[in-house]
């Protein structure tokens, strides 16, 4: 990876260029195939398998639900269940995915993606 420079200026034309730190963080790509309003699942698929957490948040932020569970790279259906009670999503909801694995020595994360 090249360098990475931050050059600033200010409203008088004092100038500099400074050298940033910068750790790449490798990735993991998540796809939410399926994911609406009155289902008990969503639909996902990832480039490498991983551990995966869902979680729902309801209109107001409060947290509802939290699966945790794996994801390859074929399609799965994740059920919303806390025990045997199933969660039906709502129109309103917030539903988070979060993916993490480690290959060849390096821990790979999904960026945070909310879905509403």
């Amino acid at each position: 990876m090249t360098p990475m420079k931050l050059n600033a200026e200010d409203s008088f034309g004092n100038a500099s260029v400074l050298d940033v730190s910068y750790t790449h963080t490798p990735l993991i790509y998540v796809d939410v195939l399926d994911c609406h309003a009155n289902r008990k699942s969503i639909t996902v698929k990832s480039d490498k398998s991983a551990k995966l957490t869902v979680t729902v948040f309801s209109e107001s932020g409060t947290k509802v639900l939290t699966i945790k569970g794996n994801v390859t790279n074929t399609t799965k259906q994740i059920e919303l269940k806390n025990g045997s009670d199933e969660y039906r999503l709502k129109s309103q909801d917030r539903v988070r995915i979060e993916a993490q694995t480690t290959e060849g020595g390096k821990t790979y994360k999904t960026n945070p993606m909310d879905i509403i």
